[in-house]
Order: structure tokens, then C-alpha cells, then sequence
């Protein structure tokens, strides 16, 4: 059962998944910062 628990919390950690994510956020930040400059 630990083992499962382990796989899940490194999928999570894994790039493959933590990289869209992160880069979806700073996608919002840098949209928020555009709209920002051009008001």
C-alpha cells in the first residue's frame, strides 16, 4: 500500500506532469502582465 502512495507522489513530482502545470501558470502571469502594459 506505502508503494502505492510512493508511485502517486512521484508521478506528481514527475516533470512530465509538474511542467505543463507550472508553465500554465506563468502563462496567466505573463498574460497578466501584457494586459497590464497595454492599458
Amino acid at each position: 500500500m506505502k508503494e502505492l502512495t510512493n508511485q502517486a507522489e512521484n508521478i506528481l513530482e514527475s516533470p512530465a506532469i509538474r511542467s505543463p502545470m507550472l508553465k500554465r501558470k506563468e502563462r496567466k502571469r505573463n498574460d497578466r502582465q501584457l494586459i497590464a502594459k497595454i492599458q
